[in-house]
């Protein structure tokens, strides 16, 4: 189904997005809408892809993307694939007890947003923020990082300096993060449905410069990057699937729940109906429960991160600016860097 909306009249078509988000899914219909939000530029307009997280989680979105916009001359990339076919999945038996003790040790509740004299509203402000993709990928190459590793100290960052101002209380020395893990092997890329974990990692919080943040989070997200890791999570779903819905339920308990960040990346070019797509726009979700949720898309010369903010935090609008503003200082102060 295509919808056609203009939206020349509107002078911010964020806001024509924003409606979308509103508008629900018709129930006798695919769990997806595409709607062509054109301006009053020629040839130039949005594609807005909405979807049901149910039906599709980013990483999925993300291939779909990558095959409905691949320009003709171009095989669809496989971004969105996360282990090899080949990759031995089973790991030696000290290194899974080591890593399946640490996953299970990271669900333990720490009740930061859950208390009940400040609920959340289950309300969101809806903001998009953009920054120079070389950018993220010189910063994250001087530490030694990756570009995840940037953005999650960036959102920690801005978290942190946000709490210290309008919530003291979670102004704390260890910020408990979630980020998505993706499981997806290349025979389930375009499937549908979720191929995910959740995972916490406690991240660097507490005053300290942004540059000093990026270095002391490379530790705290080095077992996640251990192929170990999604390992262990495969085969807890393969072959012990009571266990992984005990950590699914620990991993989704309401003082388990904190700010999530995602990132995803588009490998190739795409085109619409013959004209290059130069940006891509996330929209994530954000779940009662959750404080925030943050996901960033790296596409072509501008990557763009999407904010959901539950309006009961008072200021947190700030978080995005935030959070640009300390991957600026990151790239200022990285080694043979911006001066």
């Amino acid at each position: 189904t295509e919808h056609r909306v203009t939206a020349d009249a509107d002078p911010d078509p964020d806001d024509t997005v924003r409606d979308l988000l509103h508008r629900p899914l018709p129930t006798d219909a695919p769990a997806w809408r595409l709607t062509v939000l054109s301006g009053p530029a020629p040839r130039s307009y949005r594609l807005a892809l909405i979807t049901t997280h149910a039906a599709q989680d980013a990483a999925n979105l993300v291939t779909v993307m990558e095959v409905l916009l691949a320009p003709a001359d171009d095989t669809p990339s496989t971004s969105a694939v996360a282990l090899d076919t080949g990759q031995d999945r089973r790991p030696a038996p000290p290194r899974l007890l080591d890593t399946t003790a640490y996953i299970w040790r990271n669900t333990r509740p720490h009740g930061l947003w859950s208390d009940p004299d400040r609920p959340l509203s289950g309300r969101r402000h809806v903001v998009w923020q953009e920054v120079p993709t070389g950018r993220l990928r010189d910063t994250a190459r001087a530490y030694g990082a990756t570009s995840n590793d940037v953005h999650l100290a960036a959102l920690t960052h801005a978290v942190d300096r946000w709490a210290a101002e309008h919530r003291p209380d979670a102004d704390r020395d260890a910020l408990p993060m979630m980020l998505p893990v993706n499981l997806r092997d290349p025979a389930e890329a375009g499937f549908p449905g979720n191929r995910f974990f959740l995972a916490r990692v406690d991240l660097p919080g507490g005053p300290m410069t942004p540059a000093r943040r990026l270095s002391r989070t490379l530790p705290a997200t080095a077992p996640l990057k251990d192929p170990a890791y999604r390992q262990s999570l495969n085969r807890m779903i393969r072959q012990d699937p009571a266990e992984y819905g005990q950590l699914i339920a620990r991993t989704a308990a309401p003082g388990s729940l904190t700010v999530v960040g995602s990132i995803f990346r588009i490998a190739g070019r795409l085109t619409y109906d013959g004209d290059p797509v130069e940006r891509v726009v996330p929209v994530i979700c954000c779940p009662d429960g959750f404080p925030l949720t943050v996901g960033l898309f790296l596409y072509g010369d501008t990557s763009t991160a999407s904010f959901q903010i539950d309006r009961a935090l008072p200021g947190a609008e700030s978080i995005p600016r935030l959070w640009r503003r300390a991957l600026d200082d990151m790239a200022t102060c990285a080694p043979g860097g911006e001066r």
